[in-house]
């Protein structure tokens, strides 16, 4: 038995069955409302055993047994659900959010931080190969980090010393790189637990990834396989058709999707590809960490005026959002008031349908800081079916401090 309740302060199920289960040792407590499991807000999507099997209840603590999650997975190992990290170092409160696999001697990972934490010993793997133990350091809720995959380097291990709006960190590996085909990506907590996961691969009749690891994957609830795919477990198909379609040479990052119904800009995590999507690499651009930025109109300008200059003021970025239909590609230009091209944000890159959004760091295309005054935010979105066009631009301020 489940007994489940909203915490409105009336219990408006029937007392009779939750009374029988509690005398057949099925649950605990007296039938009282405080006695049920919490199905929380409105928000919320479903009731799950958070490991699938735990049952305690003859030991008084029946509704432990369950936790209120916002993604619904029938079929499917119910999701791990967050605990408080121990005393300690070495739990990575974050996510993926970009891997650019195909940059000569450029490939990078990005992670987003959604709570501040000590990360020293968690591990970034590329398929079953470590590449990078995270070195001890405290990283502040709502940063990038960036591990530089191709070169070696001395990490950032005191936040972002050289002002270009994340941490990097450099690749452990004699040699450095990463698999330019298929594969996986894995981050772990020091203690080996999974903390997210991600698998991309070119559409080819092969999948050269890891498959162990994928298969890891699934069985932890880290990795969802689309429903729809028919393929047998095991197959080359499986896993192709399971993992994030990268096109290769042509594109040369992916990036996850922004959760548009988080009110603080939470990365989009279904664990599955379709949190994903192919586009120009974008290190530490990501519109993760405040307020989602979303718009109806073909372009909007959110925080604008703002300062470039890194840490000098409240907005350090400016968010261009935009909406697109199906087979669209946009492009983002930056121009100054003579007309005069600063800098390119996005060069017909293919976008998920819907709002999107791509930041400003006021740098130009030398990644210099520019001039404090007005400058014209142009968006070009072309249809790749019908070639159409559509242009929008709007004007934003760079001021000192803001």
């Amino acid at each position: 038995a489940v007994a489940y309740c909203d915490n409105s302060g009336s219990w408006t199920a029937g007392l009779t069955l939750f009374l029988e289960a509690i005398s057949a040792s099925q649950w605990t407590g007296a039938g009282a409302e405080e006695d049920a499991a919490t199905l929380g807000s409105s928000a919320s999507k479903s009731l799950a055993r958070d490991d699938n099997s735990t049952d305690t209840d003859a030991d008084g603590v029946a509704k432990t047994d369950w936790q209120v999650t916002s993604q619904m997975t029938p079929g499917f190992k119910n999701p791990a659900f967050p605990a408080p990290a121990p005393a300690g170092a070495g739990f990575i409160y974050g996510k993926i959010t970009e891997v650019a696999p195909g940059i000569s001697g450029g490939d990078f990972i990005e992670i987003y931080i959604s709570s501040s934490s000590n990360v020293a010993g968690a591990k970034l793997y590329e398929g079953k190969t470590l590449i990078k133990t995270l070195p001890n350091m405290t990283v502040s809720t709502a940063t990038f980090i960036v591990l530089n995959a191709s070169v070696a380097g001395t990490d950032e291990t005191t936040g972002d010393i050289n002002g270009n709006g994340f941490v990097d960190l450099y690749s452990d590996e004699s040699t450095p790189g990463l698999t330019g085909t298929d594969n996986n990506i894995t981050l772990k907590n020091a203690d080996g637990t999974i903390v997210d996961f991600m698998s991309f691969a070119e559409d080819s009749s092969s999948y050269t990834g890891e498959q162990s690891t994928y298969d890891t994957a699934i069985s932890t609830g880290q990795w969802r396989h689309p429903s729809d795919v028919t393929e047998a477990v095991g197959s080359e198909n499986y896993y192709i058709k399971g993992s994030v379609a990268w096109s290769g040479s042509t594109k040369n990052s992916i990036s996850r999707k922004l959760d548009a119904s988080s009110s603080t800009g939470q990365p989009q995590d279904t664990n599955t590809l379709n949190d994903w999507f192919e586009g120009a690499a974008r290190k530490g651009q990501g519109a993760f960490g405040s307020a989602a930025k979303s718009t109806t109109k073909i372009m909007e300008v959110f925080q604008s005026p703002f300062s470039p200059e890194f840490g000098a003021g409240k907005y350090t970025n400016c968010v261009i959002a935009y909406n697109v239909g199906e087979n669209s590609q946009v492009t983002v230009r930056v121009f100054d008031t003579t007309g005069r091209l600063i800098k390119i944000l996005l060069d017909h890159v293919d976008v998920p349908a819907g709002s999107n959004t791509v930041n400003w760091d006021g740098k130009d295309e030398d990644s210099s800081v520019v001039s404090v005054g007005l400058y014209i935010v142009n968006v070009e979105i072309q249809n790749k079916k019908t070639g159409k066009i559509k242009m929008e631009s709007a004007r934003v301020v760079v001021a000192r401090k803001i």
